[in-house]
């Protein structure tokens, strides 16, 4: 790769690839999407665009060549980007909107949320805002935790609807 604009025509190429079919946000054009997608997700994103800029990614992968040896820097970028995440949300899909439609409407007209409901906003943490987080982490989360959960999500989801 010589430059950032070879880069991204690969990184297209290789998303293309990965998602034939996919349906666009509507209203999203593909350009925007994938810039979206190409985006830093992280700080191992961020590396790698300056090992790129810089030629080191290049040199490295010269002597991984040469020497049979696998850099790592794949899954180095992944640990970083999991372990120093931006925090961008992800675009809600039309299934997670329904299902936090639902779930909200539901806890708003109980003024509780379940077992089912936690699983729920958990889930959408994780796949749209990023978040690492699991149950056992909300063990001991109180309402004031759960309601700042919620209108995270809410801020998301009503950014979707327009």
């Amino acid at each position: 790769m010589k430059n950032r604009e070879e880069l991204q025509q690969y990184k297209v190429k290789e998303i293309k690839k990965m998602y034939p079919d996919h349906k666009y946000k509507v209203g999203m054009t593909k350009e925007a999407y994938i810039d979206k997608i190409l985006a830093p997700k992280g700080l191992g994103d961020t590396i790698e665009k300056i090992t790129t800029a810089t030629g080191i990614k290049k040199a490295v992968e010269f002597v991984s060549e040469k020497t049979g040896i696998d850099c790592g820097c794949e899954e180095r970028k992944q640990k970083l980007n999991q372990l120093f995440p931006y925090n961008k949300p992800n675009c809600m899909s039309e299934e997670q909107l329904n299902e936090w439609n639902s779930t909200i409407t539901e806890i708003k007209k109980t003024n509780t949320i379940t077992a089912k409901q936690q699983d729920t906003i958990i889930l959408l943490l994780k796949e749209v805002l990023n978040m690492s987080i699991s149950k056992d982490n909300c063990r001991t989360c109180n309402g004031e935790i759960w309601k700042k959960y919620i209108d995270m999500i809410d801020k998301v989801a009503a950014e979707h609807k327009k």
